[in-house]
C-alpha cells in the first residue's frame, strides 16, 4: 500500500506542471501542433472512418453513456491508415483524489489531429488494480475521444441511436453499495454478469413504497413475478407482505375484480409464499 502511494505521489508531483500546459513554439522547439487540419485522407480512407459500427461492439458505462471499446478504435486506425502510422503523444497526466488524468495529443502521418483528456480511477478495493493499469486505461480513454474528431463510432454521441441502443442492449440495476447510505442505479449489458451488489429485491421493495395507486400495485407485483429466480424463501415472503399491505391501502378490486392472488385467503394471509413449491407464480 505505502509503495502504490508513494508512486502516486511521485507520478501526480511530476505531471502537475506538465499536465495541459499550452505547448509553445520557439526558436529551436518543434509546433506541437504542425500540421493541424493539413492531413490528406483518402475517400477510402475516409469511407472506412466514417463505416458504421456494430451495434453489439459497443459497451455501456454504469453512468449511462455508451462508448466503443479502444481495441475496436485502435483496430480502426490500424485497418485504415496503417500500423505505426498514427501515435498518441503523452503532453501530461494527473492525479486528482484517486483519478488519473491522461492529457494526450493524437497524431497520424505527423499531422496534428485533437487533443483530448482520459480519466481513469483507480480502485483500491481491487486487488487486480494498479496505478499502471489506471494509467492504459486512462490513455485509452484519451485516444478514444480524440477519435471523435475522425468520426469514429459517432453513433455513440447520437441521441436516438443510443436511446434504442439502451433499450435493446442495456438495463438499468439497483445496486446496494454505490453511495454512503444507500444504494442507486448503474447501468449495464442485459448479458453482462450481475454486479457483486446487484440486487432486484431491494430495488422492488424500496420500490413498493413509491406506489400511488392499484394500478401500479398490479404492475409492480408483475415486475415481483417476472423476477422468481432471483429470490430466496424470505425475500417471497417480505414481498408477499408488502402486496397485502398495498392491497389493504389501495382497496382489493380493480374495475369490479378482485386482484387479490389466489394463493392469499381473504384475511391475506400468504399459504406458501410468493410461489409454489415447483417454481410456477401463483396469481
Amino acid at each position: 500500500m505505502e509503495q502504490k502511494e508513494s508512486l502516486m505521489q511521485r507520478v501526480e508531483q511530476a505531471s502537475t506542471d506538465a499536465f495541459l500546459a499550452v505547448p509553445e513554439k520557439s526558436e529551436g522547439k518543434p509546433d506541437q501542433y504542425r500540421g493541424a487540419s493539413l492531413l490528406v485522407i483518402s475517400p477510402e480512407e475516409q469511407a472506412k472512418l466514417l463505416s458504421p459500427t456494430k451495434a453489439e461492439d459497443f459497451e455501456i458505462h454504469p453512468q449511462g453513456f455508451i462508448y466503443l471499446p479502444q481495441v475496436f478504435v485502435r483496430e480502426k486506425l490500424n485497418q485504415t491508415f496503417g500500423i505505426g502510422q498514427w501515435a498518441l503523444l503523452q503532453i501530461g497526466v494527473k492525479v486528482i483524489d484517486k483519478t488519473m488524468c491522461y492529457d494526450g495529443m493524437l497524431f497520424i502521418r505527423g499531422c496534428y489531429v485533437a487533443r483530448a483528456v482520459g480519466e481513469a480511477d483507480y480502485l483500491e478495493s481491487n486487488s487486480m488494480s494498479s496505478w499502471a493499469s489506471t494509467n492504459e486505461s486512462a490513455k485509452s480513454d484519451c485516444l478514444t475521444r480524440c477519435c471523435k474528431d475522425l468520426g469514429i463510432a459517432r453513433e455513440a454521441w447520437q441521441p436516438q441511436f443510443t436511446e434504442l441502443w439502451k433499450k435493446q442492449f442495456a438495463k438499468p440495476v439497483y445496486r446496494t453499495g454505490i453511495r454512503k447510505g444507500g444504494g442507486g442505479y448503474h447501468w449495464r449489458r442485459k448479458n453482462a454478469p450481475p454486479f457483486d451488489d446487484e440486487s432486484i429485491f431491494t430495488e422492488l421493495y424500496n420500490k413498493a413504497s413509491m406506489l400511488k395507486n392499484d394500478v401500479k400495485l398490479v404492475s409492480w407485483w408483475e415486475e415481483c413475478k417476472t423476477n422468481y429466480d432471483e429470490f430466496s424463501t424470505k425475500e417471497r415472503t417480505l414481498l408477499h407482505s408488502k402486496y397485502t399491505e398495498l392491497q389493504t391501502q389501495f382497496g382489493v378490486k380493480i374495475n369490479g375484480e378482485s386482484i387479490r392472488p389466489s394463493n392469499i385467503p381473504a384475511e391475506g394471509k400468504a399459504e406458501t409464499g410468493l410461489f409454489t413449491d415447483d417454481g410456477a407464480t401463483k396469481g
